[in-house]
């Protein structure tokens, strides 16, 4: 698999998580969004058109906006 920044690396199949086909977060939810090639944690800062959002990052500045198949719920057991 790629890892962060591009760098290749190996994983046991059991502990791959996949992006899900359809999810529709609400706002101040939860999420894992995709920054600079890493699954972040985030929240939902705003909705716009179908598949359009704005996440806030841990610890970071403004709300960055992302779309479809770039944002995941939390993944929890792994």
């Amino acid at each position: 698999m790629l890892g962060y920044l591009g760098t290749a690396r190996l994983a046991k199949t059991d502990q791959l998580v996949g992006v899900p086909i359809s999810f529709e977060p609400k706002v101040n939810a939860p999420v894992l969004a995709e920054h600079l090639g890493k699954m972040r944690p985030a929240v939902v800062k705003e909705l716009d058109a179908p598949g359009v959002l704005s996440v806030r990052f841990d610890r970071a500045g403004r709300a960055v906006t992302t779309g479809w198949g770039l944002v995941m719920p939390p993944v929890t057991g792994h």
